[in-house]
């Protein structure tokens, strides 16, 4: 199985959380960064690319209040992630509570308890408020524990991903990183030998 792939632009991560593709759905393309989440358009193909290939949910149509409330998730999810690979316990607490406390203040949704509980994993999600509780309790799981240890984030220039570290070894979210790294040490290499002076920080 392939550990991630691009399809209708969406960036998708099968063997990840559904958290973590939450949080990918920012990502460098080697050119430039792609918000999935950029408008009511491209995040309801978010949905539905992740629907089809991770069987997460059910497609469905969201409104700007429901787009902003998963842009709102998404930077929670983003802040809880960082405090876990800086190894910031009180970071990781206070990133939890600011979820907690977020989506409980949202109005029209159930408290973060009535969220957590109203997600039935046997069958696929559907709506917001589904896709939300069972998104950040996925989250909180992936930021504690032995997943939250293994929680890293990658190290290729421009990438901007969060993955769960395989071995001691990994440095990168994924192959297509490895090698634009290796691609980028080689050029520097190159450049050195041709001139002397090169420095590869000003590049």
């Amino acid at each position: 199985m392939r550990s991630q792939y691009v399809i209708n632009e969406v960036l998708i991560r099968p063997t990840e959380s559904i958290s973590i593709n939450l949080a990918s759905s920012k990502y460098y393309d080697g050119h430039s960064i792609k918000d999935s989440l950029e408008n009511i358009e491209s995040a309801e193909l978010w949905i539905s690319t992740i629907a089809s290939e991770l069987e997460f949910c059910s497609p469905f149509c969201i409104s700007e209040t429901e787009l902003n409330r998963l842009r709102r998730l998404r930077s929670h999810v983003l802040l809880l992630f960082s405090a876990r690979v800086e190894e910031d316990d009180t970071g990781v607490r206070q990133a939890a509570r600011a979820l907690a406390d977020d989506l409980n203040e949202w109005n029209n949704l159930p408290t973060i308890s009535e969220l957590l509980f109203s997600v039935d994993f046997e069958s696929k999600l559907y709506g917001t408020v589904n896709v939300i509780a069972a998104i950040a309790m996925s989250a909180l799981l992936t930021a504690t524990g032995k997943n939250g240890r293994r929680l890293r984030r990658c190290q290729a220039q421009n990438c901007v991903l969060f993955y769960t570290q395989g071995n001691k070894n990994q440095r990168w979210c994924s192959d297509t990183c490895g090698n634009r790294f290796r691609v980028m040490k080689c050029s520097q290499r190159h450049k050195r030998k041709r001139d002397p002076a090169f420095d590869p920080t000003e590049s």
